[in-house]
């Protein structure tokens, strides 16, 4: 195999700036405003991964991080996502209520033909 692209050791990650400005000259090239910094695809890259994958502690690795609590810092859970989560939780309670409620009013009913 041959020689990384870098003077860097194998395995290690490369410095921000030399990313940065291959980042920004793409940007200008694209004409993509200057609000878009690497900052903001580093995140958007990130949860994409997470997305894709649904793997925290992959993309993790993927962006060098030591722990997991690191990695949630970049991510940005997609709104509709969450709204699923919470609706299919209160699907789930709401019906855990009924069957409760069920199980109570057919115990007094049996109590009063028994009674």
């Amino acid at each position: 195999m041959g020689q990384p692209p870098s003077p860097r050791k194998r395995g290690t990650h490369v410095s921000y700036f030399p990313i940065a400005k291959q980042f920004a000259k793409a940007r200008k090239q694209a004409k993509i405003p200057k609000c878009v910094v690497l900052y903001s695809a580093r995140h958007s890259f990130a949860t994409d991964m997470l997305d894709r994958t649904g793997n925290i502690v992959l993309v993790g690795k993927l962006l060098g991080h030591r722990s997991v609590t690191t990695t949630q810092r970049y991510l940005h859970p997609q709104m509709k996502d969450l709204a699923e989560l919470v609706n299919e939780r209160n699907q789930l309670r709401a019906g855990e209520a009924q069957r409760d409620e069920l199980r109570h009013s057919l115990r007094h009913s049996r109590e009063a033909v028994v009674g």
